[in-house]
């Protein structure tokens, strides 16, 4: 069967987003339990953790631009980006060399992102 609209039809690509989801849905922000990075399970997929990894830093990206300070559960949400990439080995120095590059590649990029 071919790709759906673009989409692979690769058994390995479903089960790396399978658990993808799974991973990222184990530690959402509204989490109680969730207290630091040691409470986040990562993947046994390398390429699981890099999506992760990806995510994440675009995340806490717009936090920082569009709620940081305003939204309710602001204090929260900066511990939940804190953990999750503490846990997933990114240091501060790498999420403001990221954070640069997706601003540099995407000057005008307006992020629909809501907390979880």
């Amino acid at each position: 069967m071919p790709p759906v609209d673009g989409v692979s039809d690769d058994p390995r690509v479903l089960a790396l987003a399978l658990d993808y989801r799974e991973t990222a849905n184990a530690a959402l922000s509204p989490r109680p339990d969730l207290m630091g990075p040691e409470d986040i399970a990562l993947s046994t997929e390398p390429e699981v953790n890099d999506m992760l990894r990806a995510d994440k830093v675009q995340n806490y990206k717009d936090f920082l631009r569009h709620h940081r300070g305003v939204h309710p559960r602001s204090v929260e949400l900066e511990r939940y980006f804190q953990a999750w990439l503490a846990r997933l080995d990114v240091s501060s120095d790498q999420v403001t060399h990221w954070h640069a590059e997706l601003d540099r590649l995407h000057p005008a990029r307006h992020s629909g992102w809501m907390p979880s």
